[in-house]
C-alpha cells in the first residue's frame, strides 16, 4: 500500500482547506485503499519547517492544492521535496495549477502530474492507478502527465453529479478545526459569465441535496462554530433555495455562529429582504461584488448587474443595522479610467457598508479577460497574483495612487476605529474620494507611509489634515477622536497629542444612571466618560459597554446625562 499525503497551504492560520477534504472523502468512497492523510500550513510559515513536516510523514504520493496566493511557496516545496525524496510522486491541482499545467510541468521537472478542473474524480482515478503501479495514464481524465519527453493532456472529466455533497463534516472534524473558519458549499458553478473570473469557465451549475445541506448546517450550529463561509459563487441565484436555507438559520440560530455568503444584491427578492431584516445582528454576513458602477465597464466584463436596483436593496439592508455588508470594487477593469473609478468609489462609499474592499484586477489564466487583455490594453505582472500594472484607460501612476488610497480606506474606514472623526471631517470635502486623496497628500507631506502610523498615528494624521483645511474644527475633532478611542477600548491614558483629560470622578447621579443601564450586564466591561458635544457626538456623560459591540466593532453606548 502507498502512503498518500494531501497538503493545503492556506493564506492565514484561521483558514481551512476544503479542497483537500473533498479529495480525500471522494477517493476513500471510490475505493482507494491506501491511507490518506491531510496536512495544512500557511504561507507565513517557514518553508523549511513545512518541508520537514512533510518529509517526516515519509509519503509515497503527495498532492498540493494550488492557488495564486500559495503557488510560489508550493513550487519551492516541490523542488526541495523531490531533492529529499526523489521516489515520491508529486501531483498538483487547483485553479492555479490546472489552468497552466503544461507551462508549469515544462518549467518544473519535479511535478509528475497535474489535475485540471474539478478534482475529485480525476484524483481518485489517479490514486487508483498509482496504487496499482500502472504506467499508462492515457485513459485517465483531466490529467497532465509526462510520457518520455512529451507532455500530455487528457480530456476533462465530466463534472460531479449533484446528488451528493463531495464532503461531509463530522463532529470530530469540526472540533479539530476549533477557532478556524469552516468553508462549506451548497452549490457549484456560477450562472454568470464575468470575464475576469474563473468561475465563468465552469458552466455546470449544480445544487447539492437540501436535506444534506441542512444536516450539515445543523451540525455547525450544534457545535457552535464561530464562522461558516459559504463558497457558493452566487448564493442567491436560486431565490427559493436561498430562502429555505436562511429560514433554517434564523429558526435554529444559536446566538454565536456567523454565516458568510457571496450574493448578487440585484437578485434579492422582497421575501429574502424581509427575512434578512428579521435576523439576529451578526448572524448573516453578505459579500457583494459591485466591482464597478460604470455601465460600459459592466457590459465589457459581461456582468449583468443593475447598479440602481442593487443600490436600493443594499441601502435598505444597511439601514436595518443587523446584517454585516462587505462591498467589493475592482480597479483596472476594461473601460474604467481614473475619473470613472472615483465615481464608482463614491457611489459605493455613499452606502456606508461595514467594509469596502478596494481590490485590483488579477488577470487569471484561463479567464475570458485573459484572452481579451490586448484588446483592452491590460498589462499585468507576470508572476502571481498577476495584478494589473496598467490598462488602456488607467495608467501605472493612477493605479499606484489608488493603491495608497486602498491602504487609507483599510485603516480609516474598514477598521471601524474612526467613525466619529470621519463623520466630522468628510463633509469638508466635495466627495469621499477627494477626502482620501487629500489624506494621501497629507501623508506625503509628513513623509511617512500608512504602515508607519502606529496605534494612534491615524488620529494624528487626521488632526494634521484638519489643521491644514479647517483649523476652527480642531477642538471638535479632538473630542471626536477621544470618543472613537473610548468606543474601541477601556482607556487609562489618552495619547498626549490630544491634550484632553479623562474624567476620573463621576457624580452619584451619573453612577446611579450607569448602574441602572448596566443591570444584567457584565459590570467589568464598561467605562463612563464626559464629552463636549458637537455635530457628531453628544454632550455629557456616555457609558461605553464593551460586552456588546456593533457590526463595526464599536462598543454599545448610552448617553447618561446631558
Amino acid at each position: 500500500m502507498k502512503k498518500i499525503l494531501l497538503v493545503g497551504i492556506n493564506a492565514k492560520y484561521i483558514h481551512s482547506n476544503l479542497a483537500i477534504r473533498c479529495l480525500k472523502a471522494y477517493a476513500e468512497q471510490s475505493g482507494v485503499a491506501s491511507p490518506i492523510s491531510l496536512q495544512e500550513y500557511t504561507i507565513n510559515q517557514n518553508p523549511s519547517e513545512i518541508l520537514e513536516k512533510i518529509v517526516a510523514q515519509a509519503p509515497d504520493i503527495v498532492g498540493f492544492s494550488c492557488y495564486i496566493f500559495n503557488i510560489e511557496t508550493t513550487l519551492r516545496l516541490v523542488q526541495d521535496l523531490k531533492a529529499v525524496l526523489p521516489g515520491c510522486v508529486v501531483f498538483l491541482g487547483g485553479p492555479e495549477a490546472g489552468t497552466r499545467s503544461l507551462d508549469l510541468m515544462e518549467k518544473y521537472n519535479e511535478i509528475d502530474f497535474i489535475i485540471r478542473g474539478e478534482g475529485e474524480r480525476p484524483t481518485a482515478l489517479l490514486l487508483h492507478a498509482l496504487e496499482e503501479n500502472n504506467s499508462s495514464f492515457s485513459g485517465l481524465p483531466s490529467l497532465s502527465y509526462r510520457l518520455e519527453e512529451d507532455l500530455i493532456e487528457t480530456p476533462l472529466s465530466e463534472p460531479l453529479h449533484h446528488e451528493n455533497l463531495p464532503y461531509h463534516y463530522t463532529k470530530d472534524e469540526i472540533e479539530a478545526l476549533d477557532h478556524k473558519i469552516i468553508y462549506f458549499e451548497s452549490s457549484r458553478g456560477c450562472p454568470f459569465r464575468c470575464s475576469y473570473c474563473l468561475s465563468s469557465v465552469d458552466k455546470h451549475l449544480r445544487f447539492f441535496p437540501m436535506a444534506e445541506v441542512l444536516d450539515q448546517l445543523k451540525l455547525f450550529l450544534d457545535c457552535r462554530v464561530q464562522q461558516v463561509k459559504f463558497i457558493d459563487r452566487t448564493f442567491n441565484c436560486d431565490q427559493e433555495r436561498a430562502l429555505v436555507i436562511w429560514r433554517f438559520l434564523k429558526e435554529n440560530d444559536n446566538g454565536v455562529t456567523n454565516f458568510h455568503f457571496e450574493i448578487a444584491a440585484e437578485l434579492l427578492s422582497l421575501e429574502l429582504m424581509e427575512l434578512l431584516e428579521e435576523m439576529r445582528p451578526g448572524l448573516i454576513q453578505l459579500e457583494i461584488g459591485v466591482q464597478s458602477t460604470n455601465p460600459e465597464t459592466l457590459m465589457a466584463i459581461h456582468r449583468k448587474a443593475d447598479w440602481n436596483t442593487a443600490k436600493e436593496k443594499i441601502a435598505r439592508i444597511i439601514a436595518k443595522e443587523n446584517v454585516h455588508i462587505h462591498l467589493d470594487l475592482i480597479a483596472g477593469l476594461p473601460k474604467e479610467g481614473f475619473s470613472s473609478f472615483t465615481r464608482s468609489f463614491d457611489d459605493v462609499y455613499a452606502l456606508k457598508p461595514h467594509q469596502l474592499q478596494l481590490g485590483f484586477l488579477k488577470l487569471l489564466a484561463g479567464s475570458l479577460l485573459e484572452s481579451e487583455a490586448d484588446y483592452y490594453g491590460i498589462v499585468c505582472k507576470r508572476y502571481p497574483p498577476y495584478e494589473v500594472l496598467r490598462t488602456a484607460s488607467l495608467s501605472f501612476y493612477e493605479l499606484a495612487f489608488l493603491k495608497q488610497v486602498e491602504a487609507l480606506v483599510d485603516l480609516f474606514y474598514n477598521s471601524g476605529r474612526f467613525q466619529s472623526s470621519l463623520a466630522l471631517l468628510e463633509p469638508l470635502f466635495e466627495t469621499p474620494f477627494s477626502f482620501y486623496s487629500e489624506l494621501k497628500n497629507c501623508l506625503a507631506r509628513e513623509k511617512i507611509t500608512v504602515h508607519q502610523l502606529g496605534k494612534y498615528g491615524g488620529y494624528q494624521l487626521l488632526l494634521k489634515l484638519c489643521e491644514s483645511c479647517e483649523p476652527s474644527l480642531l477642538p471638535a475633532l479632538r473630542q471626536a477622536i477621544k470618543y472613537d478611542i473610548f468606543a474601541r477600548e477601556r482607556v487609562q491614558v489618552l495619547p498626549s497629542f490630544l491634550d484632553l483629560p479623562i474624567t476620573r470622578q463621576n457624580s452619584s447621579e451619573i453612577q446611579a444612571l450607569a448602574a441602572a443601564y448596566l443591570t444584567g450586564k457584565d459590570r467589568r466591561e464598561y467605562q463612563v466618560e464626559y464629552f463636549r458635544g458637537n455635530s457628531v457626538i453628544p454632550e455629557g456623560y456616555t457609558c461605553f459597554y464593551y460586552g456588546t459591540r456593533d457590526l463595526f466593532g464599536n462598543a454599545e453606548t448610552k448617553l447618561l446625562h446631558e
